[in-house]
């Protein structure tokens, strides 16, 4: 059972060979729910120059390919077969330049300053060895383009309690990494784990 738990986590981490073409499709299905909030949120615009972060089985890319605005999407993952798997299934994407795969690490993107409009990443944020220097990363990429649109970079406070305040009410509690749905011991709300901190997320924005 203890090798079969450290090769899941290998495979979760980093995909590599047939087991990490299955972890894929797996990601892609236990995503769909967060990356379908995470289109909505980009609300994507003609021309747009958007980055995923960590595209696993490209659910996402799927979804972004398939929206009326035709942003160009560019893409990045640090596993080999993601990127070999994601380039085969739209490469008339690719074709027409629509779509650009990257093999590359978050925190070491290969890209000049200021490239894109958004970058979006879901349920990437545990496989980051250094946190800080993706974050900066980040902040090199918007930088620019949000003073050109006139916007605020916001970027939270690395300890910031996201999953633990309730979206509904603010009482906070303990969310141990295992629990995926978030239930509040004060007001009863219930909602998806990342839902829940991505709401939060956005009420720090606005406040």
């Amino acid at each position: 059972m203890k090798l079969l738990k450290a090769y899941l986590s290998r495979q979760l981490r980093h995909p590599t060979g047939y087991g990490g073409r299955l972890i894929l499709r797996l990601i892609n299905q236990e995503n769909g729910g967060m990356n379908a909030i995470a289109l909505n949120v980009l609300d994507a615009q003609p021309g747009q120059e958007i980055l995923e972060i960590g595209c696993g089985g490209g659910d996402l890319i799927n979804r972004l390919l398939k929206t009326e605005q035709l942003p160009q999407i560019t893409a990045i993952d640090a596993s080999q077969t993601a990127v070999d798997m994601v380039c085969h299934k739209f490469k008339e994407a690719m074709a027409t330049n629509r779509l650009v795969v990257h093999q590359a690490k978050a925190e070491a993107m290969p890209f000049a300053d200021n490239g894109f409009d958004a970058i979006v990443t879901v349920n990437t944020l545990y496989f980051w060895p250094d946190v800080p220097t993706v974050i900066n990363e980040f902040k090199r990429q918007l930088t620019y383009k949000c003073e050109w649109y006139g916007s605020e970079l916001v970027i939270a406070d690395r300890f910031y309690p996201s999953s633990q305040i309730c979206s509904n009410c603010g009482h906070q509690q303990k969310m141990p990494l295992h629990l995926r749905t978030y239930e509040c011991n004060e007001c009863g709300f219930t909602a998806d784990r990342d839902f829940n901190a991505a709401v939060n997320l956005e009420n720090y924005v606005n406040k």
